[in-house]
């Protein structure tokens, strides 16, 4: 591993799941993304807006669409996703039990979602099919050069213990992304492998 430097307090590199929530109190420095992708006027993390506007920028100039539909979440709004994910399974039939921990495949528990870090992005669509869209293909084949990657891909759901997500993407750096991409490891087996 001498090729990568590898820093344990490295932000970009930062692991929120159920197993590692945030801490109390975290809250990154935000900014707005370029409105031309950004309808909604969503904020990134600070360090990583150039990243994202840029990778947007170089999408556009190969006539591909990506826009950001979720980005940086509070923690009130991360409750509520959750809380009616959690009502939605119940409707069904679900009991709570059981309704809480399905929930927790498709939308992150309060304080165990990247989204709160402000390093993950969805784009265009939470639909599985995005993935065989002209945006999922140039996010595949590109976005590890602007130093994001899949978070949650569909070969990693016991490593992560999220469902198959296409359209999340979230910030690593280049060279990180770089290797994560040579190795196949999501980020869970990369932190591991650098010996976090």
């Amino acid at each position: 591993m001498d090729s990568i430097p590898y820093d344990p307090g490295d932000w970009a590199l930062k692991l929120v799941n159920f197993e590692t929530p945030l801490e109390e109190g975290f809250s990154p420095s935000l900014s707005r993304i370029k409105s031309d992708y950004n309808p909604n006027g969503l904020k990134i993390d600070s360090r990583i807006v150039d990243a994202v506007n840029i990778m947007c920028d170089a999408a556009a100039r190969d006539g591909v669409d990506l826009t950001v539909i979720s980005a940086y979440r509070t923690q009130e709004k991360q409750s509520s996703l959750y809380n009616n994910k959690v009502d939605r399974l119940m409707n069904q039939g679900y009991n709570r039990e059981d309704a809480l921990v399905e929930a927790a495949t498709a939308v992150a528990r309060p304080g165990t979602s990247e989204h709160q870090v402000g390093l993950a992005i969805d784009f265009n669509s939470v639909e599985q099919d995005f993935e065989h869209t002209k945006a999922g293909k140039w996010l595949r084949a590109h976005s590890v050069e602007y130093g994001f990657v899949m978070r949650y891909p569909t070969d990693k759901t016991e490593i992560t213990g999220v469902i198959y997500e296409p359209w999340h993407f979230r910030f690593v750096g280049r060279k990180h992304a770089a290797e994560m991409q040579k190795l196949d490891m999501c980020l869970e087996e990369y932190l591991e492998y650098l010996g976090n």
